[in-house]
């Protein structure tokens, strides 16, 4: 296998945009007031470009071999992740307009839930995303970029990380227990049903 290096997340990475929607799955949906796939896609791509918000490439590493990205994580202290809450609602809001608030007016709930989830705690350096390319599956992509966001955390003198993951994803679970996440809470706001995980450094 070549070699796999992890680089910051370059605004014009179609590959980054195009993971960092996969790994927001439903979540999309809200973000975009949309059920349209391409919708969706071209809105997740301009946030990925545009600076001060939670889903852009200032905040995302890339695992590149050669000049193919096979994977991405978003990573950042829980009080930038809460920072960037209002500017990233302003964005979205400047991209989609009035098709945006229409649909959070319809689904109120889902939006206010989606805006209190509390991913993370002040003292911890939380990953908010993380995706590989299908077929990068069983490199060891995910571990590199876990790796990677750890270092980060360490260099900025945090002593622990956290994530959130679905219930109902075994396959990501097992790997962030794997590699030291332990449950530490749940998160119950239909539609979001997570568990969060934290290791200590």
């Amino acid at each position: 296998m070549s070699h796999i290096e992890i680089v910051q997340g370059m605004k014009e990475s179609v590959e980054g945009a195009r993971l960092n929607r996969m790994a927001l799955e439903e979540v999309a949906q809200t973000l975009a007031g949309t059920t349209d796939e391409t919708m969706i896609e071209q809105t997740l791509a301009q946030m990925w470009q545009l600076p001060n918000n939670r889903f852009s490439h200032q905040y995302a590493y890339e695992a590149r071999r050669g000049e193919k990205t096979l994977g991405i994580i978003t990573c950042y202290p829980t009080e930038v992740l809460e920072r960037l809450g209002w500017p990233t609602l302003q964005t979205l809001v400047g991209i989609r307009k009035w098709p945006l608030l229409s649909h959070a007016i319809r689904n109120l709930q889902t939006v206010w839930n989606l805006i209190h989830l509390k991913e993370g705690r002040k003292d911890e350096f939380h990953i908010a995303s993380l995706a590989a390319l299908p077929e990068s599956r069983g490199m060891g992509i995910g571990t590199l970029l876990i790796g990677h966001a750890e270092e980060e955390a360490r260099k900025q003198r945090f002593r622990k990380t956290s994530l959130t993951v679905k219930k109902s994803n075994y396959g990501a679970r097992r790997l962030y227990e794997r590699l030291g996440y332990t449950v530490v809470d749940k998160i119950d706001r239909e539609p979001f049903y997570l568990y969060r995980m934290a290791k200590l450094l």
